[in-house]
């Protein structure tokens, strides 16, 4: 291998070990906000947990009163399907 080949593979090397360094140095600084935006999302799910445990048995007393509505009761809320709603 000559000379200048090698020199051109140690530039490359060099560039490439900056531009991790420089990777590493912006995850290290990423991962306080990763983890507090972990902790908030993990706060707004137990609170909807939460509300939605409190509300759980009266919905479904509501739902009793619609026909077919008791299918519900031992089941989680059925999902919503947008697209079933849109009229055609």
């Amino acid at each position: 291998m000559s000379e200048k080949k090698l020199k051109i593979l140690l530039d490359k090397m060099e560039s490439l070990e900056n531009k991790i360094n420089i990777l590493l140095e912006l995850h290290q600084k990423d991962i306080p906000e990763m983890k507090q935006s972990c902790k908030r999302m993990n706060s707004h799910i137990m609170g909807v947990e939460s509300v939605y445990s409190y509300i759980r048995k009266p919905l479904f007393s509501i739902l009793s009163y619609i026909p077919g509505g008791e299918i519900y009761e031992n089941s989680p809320l059925p999902i919503m399907d947008s697209s079933s709603s849109k009229e055609n």
